[in-house]
């Protein structure tokens, strides 16, 4: 559990409760946004591990997180002031994190290719990377512009960890279909 929380165990010290505060409720936000790649993702991986093709899924699962973000970036303002009124420093931070769904959705769709081949590893190596962008990015970004720091730190590290599967995926020739 300490990997999901070493972002945290930073953020306290360096910046604060305030910053702690309005960070974990934006990582609230995107679990929400999220949760439609976290199905389809128990969806798709038994099809892939028996080889039956989840394309449309795996499309709609980018067309859907597309909607999500720019939804959730666009709704963000109004729906904090009206919900949570005590945090509105937050919403510049969960606009950012809103970014994130793209990526978290492409991340879905690697990881359960990646497992059904039976090459986890990458996935491992993919958070280790990942790990290394949000500590930089903490330490860096974090310090200059506090909770907006963290949050591009945050979308950051997702990209690249979609990325490096992207980079995975192709290396060992695994179609993704």
């Amino acid at each position: 559990q300490i990997g999901k929380q070493f972002d945290k165990i930073i953020i306290m010290p360096l910046l604060g409760a305030t910053v702690l505060g309005n960070y974990s409720l934006s990582l609230q936000i995107l679990g929400i946004l999220t949760i439609f790649s976290t199905i389809a993702f128990k969806y798709i991986l038994p099809h892939d591990s028996t080889n039956i093709s989840t394309a449309k899924i795996k499309k709609g699962i980018i067309i859907i997180s597309i909607i999500i973000t720019i939804l959730g970036f666009l709704l963000t303002p109004t729906i904090i002031q009206s919900i949570f009124p005590k945090y509105i420093e937050a919403v510049d931070s969960i606009q950012i994190l809103c970014l994130a769904v793209l990526p978290v959705g492409i991340y879905t769709i690697f990881a359960s290719k990646l497992y059904s081949s039976e090459k986890s590893i990458y996935l491992l190596y993919g958070h280790l990377i990942s790990s290394f962008v949000m500590l930089s990015g903490i330490f860096i970004l974090g310090n200059y512009f506090g909770i907006i720091g963290v949050s591009i730190a945050y979308v950051l590290s997702q990209i690249s960890n979609s990325l490096f599967l992207a980079f995975s995926i192709k290396k060992i020739n695994t179609p993704i279909s």
